[in-house]
């Protein structure tokens, strides 16, 4: 199904088919919606330009933290520039300088690519040729897991560790259990 927007956007084109719209020979487009303006762009430069250079020229709205608040709480990304918003992203910038956020990037394409494996293999074995999935939780365990690996710098399923598991209720007999870090920390908080 297409959005409105992208139905707008392939009405003006020749053609008028459905993804006929080119944001490549047409990067840079103003919408009119109502009292507002928007530019939205393509440009790789102009976006550089905007976030980088000029970045203190902007002013974000904040209307999308409010969107954004059940997946990411109170984090600046989308928030208001306001004092609040200016003390965390100066607390934060040293993390995000170029030869870091290309490392960032290499990890969370792994972690991506961990369920997106299982899922092809699970539509592969299925009669359907289909899957289920809970996109919800797997978002979450993608996002746990790759903010752990840029914490801690190592993927905690990478680091074993031995715990030593109970063996019955109220009994005084103990096992020794080797896990993941990750995993161990489930199973002990």
């Amino acid at each position: 199904m297409q959005t409105l927007f992208t139905y707008l956007m392939d009405q003006s084109t020749e053609s008028k088919a459905v993804n006929s719209f080119d944001c490549g020979e047409h990067p840079n487009v103003l919408v009119k919606t109502g009292l507002d303006i928007s530019l939205l762009t393509a440009d790789p430069s102009i976006i550089q330009d905007m976030l980088v250079t000029k970045n203190a020229l902007i002013d974000k709205t904040g209307i999308f933290e409010g969107i954004f608040k059940n997946f990411y709480l109170n984090a600046f990304v989308f928030s208001k520039n306001d004092e609040r918003w200016k003390a965390k992203r100066k607390a934060t910038a040293h993390a995000f300088y170029k030869d870091k956020t290309v490392h960032m990037l290499d990890v969370l394409k792994m972690y991506i690519k961990r369920p997106q494996d299982k899922w092809l293999a699970e539509i592969e074995a299925s009669p359907t040729a289909s899957t289920k999935i809970d996109i919800g939780k797997e978002f979450l365990y993608i996002f746990q897991k790759f903010f752990l690996h840029i914490v801690f710098g190592a993927d905690l399923d990478s680091l074993l560790v031995k715990i030593m598991e109970q063996q019955g209720e109220g009994t005084s007999i103990f096992k020794a259990k080797e896990l993941g870090l990750s995993e161990a920390i489930e199973e002990t908080f």
